[in-house]
């Protein structure tokens, strides 16, 4: 049961990481946060806000391949 859990949790992290490189790609190159129809104020308009924004993309995208990769836990 342990290993299908782990196995399910994985899976959902590299879903997750997926769907964050996904948004932080269509960002970049639309240049507008969210895409070329993006919600936010594009990289010309407002720098410091997309510039944070593809930063915590970025963050995100690491976080959860590293969970995909490494697992909900380490051990010692």
């Amino acid at each position: 049961m342990e290993f299908a859990a782990t196995v399910a949790l994985r899976v959902i992290d590299a879903a997750i990481a997926l769907f964050w490189l996904w948004i932080l790609v269509k960002s970049l190159l639309a240049r507008r946060i969210g895409g070329p129809r993006g919600f936010k104020a594009s990289r010309l308009e407002r720098p410091g806000q997309y510039w944070f924004a593809i930063g915590v993309f970025v963050l995100m995208v690491i976080h959860f391949a590293g969970l995909a990769i490494m697992g909900q836990h380490l051990d010692f």
